[in-house]
């Protein structure tokens, strides 16, 4: 009887002593889980926190990406650039740019439709990694040359978006002929001087106004040919008389006579000798566009833009006046600057047919001279 009591006792002693063991080992488990929520919480503020003071991708490029123009070639229209990846980040593309004259505008080359040039066989692909080299073929077929490139490169940012680095490199380029046709529009400061000049004996002792204007065609390329040029004037005035008071009389039509003055030193304060001094040279007889008012009128100067481009001449001088009101100036007549009297051609009375173009004054509208060359 007792020793059944006593082994009870050891059996008793042993469970409750398992239970205290288990109850231990959950404790331990309970307090290792603990930790690990405890650890994963404070690792998630700290990130909440942090992120509103370290941004997120950067929208800007970094200051040392940067390439280098290694070596260029041009060939029927197409130049081939060899770049070269200069500073410490991959470069994912390029946009290129050029120039055709001197202290010209910048334009972009296209592939495509687009002017985002990648490097790699798609534009996620690879990038260009620091040291490396890619030779890449664009067109300037538009263009008539290359004087200048300028390539600017970029990295990707957000959603794959190009973000444009500042550093452009800008290079001269030598032998970069192609065989498109370029077209430049000289206008109110490219004009040096315009004049009215009066005939006092013209059309049986009438007036007869006529016109001189001094272009700087200096930002035409040396070696360039001469395609075409045209001369645009705006018409602020045409007056028809009333024949019923001033018989015989007519209407403006829209012929024209213009000639090319191989005289660069003339200036607004020009005399009539000295005017008449002046050779006339390639006359030629055009048309005007519109003889409306308020419109432009514009008129062929090619074979005149030609000779004087031909000549070395900096800047374009042509005289030009209605046939019908033949205006040849003679050392006593009248000679005004734009300060006074626009440009005009025609009758030089109020009760005479003709027309009144803006000058280089006006304070809009101005003439301008177009010229395409190759």
């Amino acid at each position: 009887m007792y020793r059944n009591k006593k082994r009870t006792r050891v059996l008793v002693s042993n469970s409750y002593e398992n239970i205290l063991k288990s109850k231990r080992s959950v404790s331990i488990i309970i307090g290792y889980v603990l930790l690990v929520v405890i650890a994963i919480s404070l690792a998630l503020m700290v990130y909440v926190w942090l992120k509103n003071y370290i941004p997120g991708v950067s929208e800007e490029c970094p200051d040392s990406a940067s390439l280098m123009i290694a070596d260029y070639s041009c060939s029927d229209n197409n130049i081939s650039i060899k770049l070269r990846n200069t500073g410490l980040f991959s470069i994912y593309g390029f946009i290129a740019r050029i120039r055709e004259q001197e202290n010209g505008f910048f334009y972009e080359l296209k592939t495509g439709e687009s002017i985002e040039n990648y490097f790699g066989i798609s534009p996620y692909e690879k990038g260009l990694k620091p040291n490396d080299e890619e030779n890449v073929l664009l067109s300037f077929a538009p263009y008539a040359r290359i004087l200048e490139l300028q390539v600017q490169p970029f990295v990707l940012g957000e959603k794959n978006k190009p973000v444009l680095c500042e550093n452009i490199i800008t290079q001269r380029i030598q032998n970069c002929e192609g065989s498109g046709s370029s077209e430049i529009n000289l206008g109110q400061d490219n004009i040096l001087a315009n004049i009215k000049y009066t005939d006092l004996r013209c059309n049986g002792g009438e007036d007869c106004a006529g016109s001189q204007i001094k272009f700087n065609i200096a930002d035409i390329p040396s070696g360039s040919t001469i395609e075409s040029g045209e001369i645009c004037l705006y018409i602020s005035l045409v007056n028809t008389p009333d024949c019923t008071y001033f018989p015989p009389c007519t209407i403006m039509d829209n012929d024209l006579r213009v000639w090319y003055i191989n005289d660069e030193t003339w200036t607004e304060s020009i005399s009539a000798s000295e005017l008449n001094s002046q050779i006339l040279l390639s006359e030629t007889n055009v048309a005007l566009s519109s003889i409306a008012i308020d419109t432009w009128s514009c008129f062929d100067v090619t074979a005149q833009l030609r000779q004087s481009y031909s000549n070395n001449n900096q800047y374009f001088t042509l005289r030009f006046v209605d046939p019908d009101w033949n205006a040849i100036i003679h050392d006593s007549d009248s000679v005004t600057g734009p300060w006074n009297f626009e440009l005009k051609i025609g009758g030089d009375r109020a009760y005479l047919p003709h027309i009144v173009f803006n000058n280089r004054i006006a304070t809009s509208n101005n003439p301008y001279l177009k010229i395409t060359y190759t």
